[in-house]
């Protein structure tokens, strides 16, 4: 994927590209969100530009969203907080179940202070608290999903069927952008 539609004409790729953990696809046109130029011209220029200027981005603001609003800072004021933000050609999120991802934390680095709520929730035990605090994030990604409508993967499936799921997004914003 990278190398189709990610990689300037003439010049080679260093290192691989890892998309596992992609969740938004930015495009920008000078500087600016797509279908936002101020004098909506499509001159070559552009076209060059585009070619340089499509990131991949992990996570965005949509975490930094969700966390706050599981705090309890308004939606309202999240909106103006984040409103300068470039708004992406697509947003995939990706939904697991607390039964699902607390495996794969303990697999990794365990349950961590923030992670867990640690910081305002008070359950006497830590998993009490990471399941209850996972719970409540992850029915706010699922309403900031519904709202904004993002494309919902199921991350409960097997990597790669989650992987091939995340390029058929991402090739298909990506072919809209030739």
């Amino acid at each position: 994927l990278a190398e189709r539609h990610l990689q300037p004409q003439g010049e080679e790729q260093e290192g691989n590209a890892d998309l596992g953990q992609v969740l938004e696809v930015l495009h920008v046109r000078d500087g600016q969100p797509a279908g936002e130029r101020a004098d909506g011209d499509a001159g070559d220029d552009v076209a060059d530009q585009e070619r340089l200027s499509q990131p991949l981005v992990d996570r965005y603001i949509w975490s930094l969203m969700a966390r706050a609003r599981v705090r309890g800072v308004s939606s309202r004021w999240l909106r103006d907080l984040y409103g300068f933000a470039l708004v992406p050609d697509k947003v995939i999120y990706l939904d697991i179940d607390v039964e699902h991802l607390a495996p794969r934390v303990l697999a990794g680095a365990g349950f961590d202070y923030w992670e867990s709520g640690q910081d305002f929730l008070r359950e006497p035990q830590l998993y009490a608290n990471f399941t209850h605090y996972q719970d409540i994030l992850l029915t706010e990604f699922r309403r900031l999903a519904q709202v904004y409508g993002h494309t919902t993967i199921n991350g409960a499936q097997s990597i790669s069927d989650v992987f091939s799921a995340i390029c058929g997004e991402v090739e298909a914003v990506l072919a809209g952008m030739a």
